[in-house]
Protein backbone atom coordinates (compact mmCIF):
# COMPACT_ATOMS: atom_id res chain seq x y z
CA UNK A 1 0.00 0.00 0.00
CA UNK A 2 1.31 3.43 -0.94
CA UNK A 3 1.91 5.78 1.97
CA UNK A 4 0.13 8.62 0.10
CA UNK A 5 -2.96 6.50 -0.47
CA UNK A 6 -6.22 7.56 1.09
CA UNK A 7 -9.49 5.78 1.68
CA UNK A 8 -12.22 8.18 0.57
CA UNK A 9 -15.29 7.16 2.56
CA UNK A 10 -18.70 8.38 1.37
CA UNK A 11 -21.83 7.55 3.36
CA UNK A 12 -24.86 9.64 4.27
CA UNK A 13 -25.17 7.94 7.68
CA UNK A 14 -22.99 9.72 10.27
CA UNK A 15 -22.90 6.69 12.58
CA UNK A 16 -21.61 4.48 9.76
CA UNK A 17 -19.01 7.08 8.78
CA UNK A 18 -17.82 7.35 12.39
CA UNK A 19 -17.61 3.59 12.95
CA UNK A 20 -15.82 2.90 9.68
CA UNK A 21 -13.47 5.85 10.17
CA UNK A 22 -12.38 4.65 13.59
CA UNK A 23 -11.86 1.12 12.34
CA UNK A 24 -9.84 2.22 9.31
CA UNK A 25 -7.65 4.67 11.24
CA UNK A 26 -6.95 1.97 13.84
CA UNK A 27 -5.87 -0.30 10.95
CA UNK A 28 -3.39 2.36 9.82
CA UNK A 29 -5.23 3.86 6.86
CA UNK A 30 -5.30 7.53 5.98
CA UNK A 31 -8.94 8.45 5.54
CA UNK A 32 -11.12 11.30 4.31
CA UNK A 33 -14.83 11.25 5.06
CA UNK A 34 -17.66 12.78 3.04
CA UNK A 35 -21.40 12.89 3.83
CA UNK A 36 -22.42 12.79 0.16
CA UNK A 37 -21.25 11.96 -3.32
CA UNK A 38 -21.45 15.62 -4.27
CA UNK A 39 -19.12 16.63 -1.44
CA UNK A 40 -16.62 13.96 -2.49
CA UNK A 41 -16.71 15.01 -6.16
CA UNK A 42 -16.15 18.65 -5.20
CA UNK A 43 -13.02 17.75 -3.22
CA UNK A 44 -11.49 14.94 -5.28
CA UNK A 45 -8.85 15.51 -7.94
CA UNK A 46 -7.44 12.95 -10.35
CA UNK A 47 -4.00 13.11 -8.74
CA UNK A 48 -5.18 11.71 -5.41
CA UNK A 49 -4.23 8.10 -4.80
CA UNK A 50 -6.27 5.56 -2.92
CA UNK A 51 -9.70 4.01 -3.20
CA UNK A 52 -13.30 5.08 -2.87
CA UNK A 53 -15.44 3.27 -0.30
CA UNK A 54 -18.99 4.36 -0.99
CA UNK A 55 -22.47 3.40 0.11
CA UNK A 56 -24.48 2.54 -2.98
CA UNK A 57 -27.83 3.87 -1.75
CA UNK A 58 -27.78 7.52 -0.77
CA UNK A 59 -30.52 10.14 -0.87
CA UNK A 60 -28.98 12.75 -3.17
CA UNK A 61 -26.47 11.01 -5.44
CA UNK A 62 -26.21 7.24 -5.44
CA UNK A 63 -22.81 5.57 -5.43
CA UNK A 64 -23.13 4.25 -8.97
CA UNK A 65 -23.81 7.76 -10.23
CA UNK A 66 -20.72 9.06 -8.39
CA UNK A 67 -18.64 6.36 -10.06
CA UNK A 68 -20.09 7.22 -13.48
CA UNK A 69 -19.17 10.87 -12.89
CA UNK A 70 -15.59 9.85 -12.06
CA UNK A 71 -15.43 7.90 -15.33
CA UNK A 72 -16.86 10.88 -17.23
CA UNK A 73 -14.07 13.04 -15.79
CA UNK A 74 -11.47 10.36 -16.69
CA UNK A 75 -10.57 9.87 -13.03
CA UNK A 76 -9.35 6.35 -12.34
CA UNK A 77 -9.81 5.14 -8.77
CA UNK A 78 -10.80 1.71 -7.48
CA UNK A 79 -14.35 1.77 -6.11
CA UNK A 80 -15.67 -0.43 -3.33
CA UNK A 81 -19.45 -0.29 -3.12
CA UNK A 82 -21.24 -1.09 0.12
CA UNK A 83 -24.71 -2.51 -0.44
CA UNK A 84 -27.41 -4.04 1.76
CA UNK A 85 -27.98 -7.76 1.51
CA UNK A 86 -31.03 -8.56 -0.53
CA UNK A 87 -30.53 -6.05 -3.34
CA UNK A 88 -31.99 -7.45 -6.53
CA UNK A 89 -29.64 -9.58 -8.63
CA UNK A 90 -29.92 -7.37 -11.73
CA UNK A 91 -28.62 -4.40 -9.75
CA UNK A 92 -25.89 -6.51 -8.14
CA UNK A 93 -24.75 -7.73 -11.56
CA UNK A 94 -24.57 -4.17 -12.92
CA UNK A 95 -22.61 -2.98 -9.90
CA UNK A 96 -20.12 -5.86 -10.12
CA UNK A 97 -19.24 -4.75 -13.66
CA UNK A 98 -18.51 -1.23 -12.43
CA UNK A 99 -16.85 -1.89 -9.08
CA UNK A 100 -13.48 -3.05 -7.94
CA UNK A 101 -15.32 -4.78 -5.13
CA UNK A 102 -18.82 -5.15 -3.76
CA UNK A 103 -19.35 -5.57 -0.01
CA UNK A 104 -22.75 -6.72 1.20
CA UNK A 105 -23.73 -5.26 4.58
CA UNK A 106 -23.12 -6.36 7.20
CA UNK A 107 -19.56 -7.29 6.27
CA UNK A 108 -16.71 -8.28 8.53
CA UNK A 109 -13.89 -5.93 9.44
CA UNK A 110 -11.40 -8.44 7.99
CA UNK A 111 -13.20 -8.48 4.63
CA UNK A 112 -13.32 -4.68 4.57
CA UNK A 113 -9.60 -4.33 5.33
CA UNK A 114 -8.63 -7.01 2.80
CA UNK A 115 -10.76 -5.35 0.13
CA UNK A 116 -9.18 -1.95 0.75
CA UNK A 117 -5.64 -3.37 0.76
CA UNK A 118 -6.32 -5.17 -2.53
CA UNK A 119 -7.82 -2.02 -4.08
CA UNK A 120 -4.78 0.03 -3.13
CA UNK A 121 -2.46 -2.64 -4.49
Amino acid sequence: MCVDSTVFLVDDDAAVRDALSISLVMAGFKIEVYPSGEAFLEAYTEYRRGCLLINLRQPDMEGLRVHQELIKRNFVIPVIFMIHIGANEFLMSAIRREAFCLLEKPFSRALLLDSIRNAMG
